[in-house]
């Protein structure tokens, strides 16, 4: 047997044995091994019913193939997409994308205000600074990946000095 069947078949093995948090920890497994790594994961504090709010990570591959995020999902949001903001004739303009995100071989992707970003809609609860919620990324060859995002006022304030931070949501 080959080192990823090996790896498979005693990940399907501890899954029958210890649950589902075995099966995020073979997806983190599987994910570490082709070189995706998620760093910085953060989502806007919201007023309470607040209706929406944004998600805002950093996604490095250091594999050797191309990685798509093509989804997400959260126990406190009763919609979840992938969307993008675009300047178009002087408007910014948010759109879902729905084939998700490429991120190259050996590239990284940002998701900020502005740009990028992930966004959590129908919220159950407010989200307030300094709390920690899970969410689930969806990659084509990773499957399901549990992350960890931790609530701020200003997610991304480091790397989106001078982008507008409000946007208004469009489909």
């Amino acid at each position: 047997m080959d080192r990823k069947a090996g790896f498979l078949f005693l990940s399907a093995l501890y899954i029958t044995f210890f649950g589902l948090p075995a099966a995020s920890l073979a997806a983190e497994n599987i994910c570490h091994q082709q070189g995706l790594e998620i760093r910085q994961a953060e989502i806007r504090a919201t007023p309470p019913n607040a209706p929406v709010t944004g998600g805002y990570l950093h996604i490095h591959n250091h594999g050797t193939s191309m990685q798509r995020l093509t989804a997400a999902s959260a126990d406190f949001s009763g919609h979840t997409e992938i969307h993008q903001m675009i300047l178009e004739a002087g408007v910014m303009k948010m759109s879902p994308l729905k084939d998700g995100i490429e991120i190259a071989a050996g590239g990284h992707i940002q998701l900020k205000p502005g740009g990028l970003h992930i966004m959590f809609m129908q919220l159950k609860q407010p989200l307030a600074p300094s709390d920690m919620h899970q969410a689930t990324l969806t990659f084509d060859k990773c499957g399901d990946v549990p992350v960890l995002f931790k609530v701020t006022k200003t997610p991304g304030q480091s790397d989106s000095a001078g982008h507008s931070t409000g946007h208004t949501h469009q489909h």
